[in-house]
């Protein structure tokens, strides 16, 4: 008791002098429990700090707040609350319209919320379980961008990080949910432009990757999007995307399943992989010109898809129901493609170029 009276008596002088500026700061802090720690630093205008750690024993958290002198946007706030034992949290806001939500209910857990200067951002995360981290980070000049995070179980791995994002009108979104154990989700996004990205995962051992990354020179047309859903154990998801206008969708249902996705430089590029009811598939694209469609579909266990459609202007509908079924495919420019395989241990080889077709 004695130590929370003194840290309490501490950070009301410590915000007492806050107020004692021009600029009106605002702090609330609870503790409860046994050796708690929690350090609140805030300099600027309109900011608002809440940290609540109760029940437990040995919290921490820090939270920073600077705020943004030369822009009409200057509120910030931020709410950190955690209940359990040995958990860690640090959430820091530099510039612009900031808030930052944060709640860990469970033992050893780790989250950091991070920021810098930049537009109108908004973080929340939700850990529930034990040892899972999180991390949530803007860098450079950033836009609208809002983070959301929440993971249930124990021992789940997020990050998702939005680095130098250009055009001021820029509209950011990342959402990552993980309902389970030990599953990893990362997601990365660099110079882009309207920009949502999905990744969910429900069962245990799950890893998924995203990144999406545009050509520097914004041109007013760009929008990428990025979506990982996956249910059930040990399913591998990969997608990295880079050019403007591209959209790309996995989605696995079963277990021990493995799918990535690659479209590069190119324009209106769009590629589904869609694994369900099985286990061991296995689907790999890369799709590298302008304009190339791609939609995968694989019913069963152990089927395998192979594929890569180069320099634009390829369809390709790829189909697979049973088990142990490959297909292999090659398209150049301009080639469209449609394999559909019924059963067992069917195996189909398609190399196409120069604007070549197959029904």
């Amino acid at each position: 008791m004695k130590k929370l009276i003194t840290f309490t008596l501490a950070m009301l002088f410590s915000v007492g002098m806050a107020f004692g500026q021009s600029n009106p700061n605002s702090s609330t802090v609870t503790q409860s429990g046994n050796n708690h720690t929690a350090t609140v630093t805030q300099t600027g205008t309109n900011q608002t700090s809440t940290v609540t750690q109760k029940g437990g024993n040995n919290n921490s958290t820090t939270v920073k707040q600077t705020g943004e002198q030369n822009t009409n946007n200057k509120g910030q706030s931020s709410t950190v609350v955690q209940d359990g034992n040995n958990n860690t949290a640090s959430i820091t806001q530099i510039g612009y319209d900031n808030t930052a939500n944060l709640k860990q209910v469970g033992n050893r857990n780790s989250m950091t919320q991070y920021g810098t200067t930049g537009h109108k951002q908004t973080m929340n995360a939700t850990q529930m379980g034990n040892s899972n981290k999180g991390s949530q980070k803007v860098i450079g000049g950033a836009n609208n961008i809002s983070f959301t995070l929440n993971q249930n179980g124990s021992g789940n791995l997020s990050m998702q990080k939005i680095s130098d994002v250009g055009p001021t009108t820029g509209h950011d979104n990342a959402v990552v949910n993980q309902n389970g154990n030990n599953n990893q989700a990362k997601q990365n996004i660099t110079k882009n432009y309207n920009s949502p990205v999905n990744i969910k995962q429900v069962g245990n051992g799950n890893i998924a990757h995203q990144s999406l990354t545009t050509d520097q020179h914004y041109t007013g047309g760009i929008y990428n999007q990025a979506t990982i859903k996956s249910l059930g154990n040990n399913n591998q998801a990969y997608q990295t995307l880079s050019g403007e206008n591209q959209v790309t969708n996995i989605y696995q249902n079963g277990s021990n399943n493995y799918a990535s996705t690659k479209q590069s430089n190119g324009f209106n590029d769009k590629a589904t992989i869609h694994q369900k009811n099985g286990n061991g598939n296995m689907a790999t694209l890369s799709q590298t010109g302008g304009s190339d469609m791609a939609d995968f579909t694989q019913s069963g266990s152990n089927n395998t898809i192979k594929a890569w459609q180069t320099m634009g202007g390829n369809n390709a509908t790829l189909s697979q129901i049973g088990n142990s079924n490959s297909v292999t495919l090659h398209q150049d420019p301009g080639a469209w493609s449609k394999v559909i395989q019924n059963g067992n241990g069917n195996i189909s080889n398609v190399t196409q170029q120069m604007g070549s077709n197959t029904p």
